[in-house]
């Protein structure tokens, strides 16, 4: 409906159905054209019905469509203009496919038929969305490259992803009988409403992320986490060294100096890696990581801290 709200249309939310709420099959199952179906005509009759359905849809959708550009506008500071966003942002391309492929599982319409158009999309954004994936309203992605959610996903109103956000599965539990995968069970994350969740962030397995929740980059999240919390990646040792630094470091490496003594005396000593604090004048070859270069020990640094916190 209209309204003043900065020159843009306001649009009351109460007549939008629950997105979590199930649609679909039973919409086609009432209508008497079960899944395997062959006879033509009955098939005629359900593409038919699905489309009719679909075309009485299209106003939620268009609801659903604006939200989405103007949270796009409301939460891109480089955004100038409505138009930009609806013509420039990969984001939008993409949810407008996503948004009609869903509306198609909902009314029963075949996975090919849905998973092309959000493929298309996929293709020319690098956003991959499964068209079963639930998603409320006023959704924003920033940059998206990158973005993959799962089919069993449930996302709330009012959510933001930044690019290389993963909503994943951890595990598929495997048939006692067949050894096979058991397909069809929830195994995706629900983010629940006000949730940010920050670029290259993983959250696997059925876990549920509380409302107004924010999920930090580079953050592994296998847990539930309740409303309003902050999940943030521990701190990691950097060093940061001149040019010159690195060059004897490299030489170092190249060139390690030899000792005099016994076979078991020259074996490579194994050991843990320096400190952030440790001297950067230890580049010469009588330092433990003259052999490897101080940027793999930088590096195994960074394994063990992973190893200590996963």
């Amino acid at each position: 409906k209209e309204g003043n709200n900065g020159g843009r249309p306001k649009f009351d939310l109460n007549w939008l159905p629950d997105h979590t709420a199930p649609t679909a099959s039973a919409v086609v199952a009432a209508e008497g054209y079960p899944t395997g179906v062959t006879d033509p005509a009955a098939l005629h009759r359900r593409a038919r019905n699905i489309v009719m359905f679909l075309i009485e849809r299209l106003p939620k959708l268009r609801v659903l469509l604006h939200l989405d550009v103007e949270a796009v506008f409301l939460h891109d500071v480089a955004a100038n203009s409505i138009g930009e966003v609806v013509l420039c942002y990969p984001g939008i391309y993409f949810m407008v496919h996503q948004r009609l492929a869903h509306e198609l599982y909902l009314l029963g319409a075949p996975n090919h038929v849905t998973r092309l158009l959000t493929e298309i999309a996929h293709t020319k954004t690098g956003i991959d969305i499964h068209p079963h994936t639930s998603i409320g309203h006023s959704f924003f992605m920033d940059h998206c490259t990158g973005i993959v959610v799962g089919a069993t996903s449930i996302i709330g109103n009012r959510v933001s992803i930044y690019q290389g956000v993963t909503l994943g599965a951890k595990a598929f539990p495997l048939d006692p009988e067949t050894g096979e995968k058991i397909k069809n069970l929830p195994r995706h994350p629900v983010i629940e409403d006000d949730v940010t969740i920050y670029a290259n962030a993983s959250v696997l397995g059925r876990v549920t992320i509380g409302s107004g929740s924010v999920i930090g980059g580079n953050v592994w999240l296998a847990q539930s986490v309740p409303s309003n919390t902050t999940v943030l990646q521990g701190p990691v040792n950097l060093r940061i060294v001149s040019d010159e630094e690195a060059k004897q470091q490299r030489k170092g490496a190249k060139e390690p100096k030899k000792q005099a003594g016994t076979k078991d005396q020259n074996k490579a000593k194994v050991v843990a890696p320096p400190t952030a604090s440790a001297s950067a004048s230890e580049g010469d070859g009588d330092s433990h990581v003259a052999g490897i270069g101080r940027h793999r020990a930088a590096h195994m640094l960074g394994e063990s801290f992973l190893s200590s916190h996963l």
